[in-house]
């Protein structure tokens, strides 16, 4: 029992003490002092402190490490004890054996694919192969939601500079959108400046109280008000849902189309290039 102690506590140093109690009652069954490396047992299957380490996972407290012990141990004697009956009972074991054998072999081509395509710098897409997929074929990509881009301000309704606000947040002078940004970065409850990208309808409406205003025109200014705040928008552009997407918008997911066909040609490139070798050099044959 004191080397079963011994062997946990090494094992698992941060959280031993009340690791050891959490096992204690388990290991000083009549057959523990049989197996001194040894938390728990079934047959000839024994549990160790070093496989217990290895699964407990981090940043618990020691109360919550000693029931996670608790619960791993009862949950491996658990799960050995149904394999222990199923392998006896199912007749099929051979079939299971192929499975998991073809399943095995299958995380390690794939693990292994994964690991060259990482390798292979042709998977890099450029920003010209972007633009000209968009040129080819961004027409037929669409926009599912509305988008606008503009400028949003949420400001106390006591502000003294409310009144410039709005006029501010609706001009495209410099000067203008200079005092603005001031305000809004040093007063303003939320400022969002977005007249350079597209942002989802749902979004900016988001930031109104209830109920959300209905944003669907480029022009538009909205303003709403609670007890405490005032909230401007004015809309500098506007695209509906259906609408063409713009190459901003459209930029993700072209990278991801076009890596997704890199990847496919570089996997049947690596094959191909396997299965020559495999057969030039007699390692592999066929009829």
């Amino acid at each position: 029992m004191n080397r079963i102690k011994h062997t946990l506590k090494r094992a698992v140093a941060p959280v031993s003490s009340l690791l050891l109690l959490s096992v204690a009652a388990l290991s000083s069954c009549s057959r523990g002092d049989e197996h001194p490396a040894g938390i728990a047992g079934v047959g000839d299957k024994i549990l160790t402190a070093d496989l217990i380490a290895a699964a407990i996972p981090p940043g618990l407290s020691k109360g919550d490490s000693a029931r996670w012990a608790d619960n791993f141990i009862d949950q491996w004697i658990i799960n050995e004890l149904l394999n222990e009956v199923a392998t006896k009972n199912i007749t099929n074991l051979d079939e299971i054996d192929r499975l998991t054998e073809e399943y095995r072999r299958n995380l390690i081509i794939d693990e292994y694919r994964r690991l060259k395509l990482e390798q292979d710098t042709s998977l890099a897409i450029t920003r010209a192969q972007i633009e000209d997929f968009y040129a080819n074929f961004g027409g037929e990509m669409r926009l599912k939601e509305p988008m606008v881009r503009g400028i949003f301000i949420a400001i106390s309704s006591s502000s003294p500079k409310l009144a410039g606000i709005r006029r501010w947040h609706v001009s495209t002078k410099e000067e203008d959108i200079e005092k603005l940004e001031k305000v809004g970065l040093t007063e303003a409850v939320n400022y969002e400046y977005f007249r350079d990208r597209w942002t989802p309808v749902s979004t900016i409406a988001g930031r109104f109280p209830a109920p959300a205003p209905q944003v669907n025109r480029k022009g538009q200014h909205i303003e709403a008000r609670d007890s405490t705040t005032v909230y401007l928008f004015s809309v500098s552009d506007y695209l509906p849902a259906g609408a063409s997407m713009p190459l901003s918008i459209a930029e993700p997911e072209i990278r991801s189309r076009l890596e997704a066909a890199r990847k496919t040609q570089i996997d049947a490139r690596l094959k191909q290039q396997l299965y020559e070798n495999a057969l030039n050099k007699g390692k592999a044959w066929k009829k």
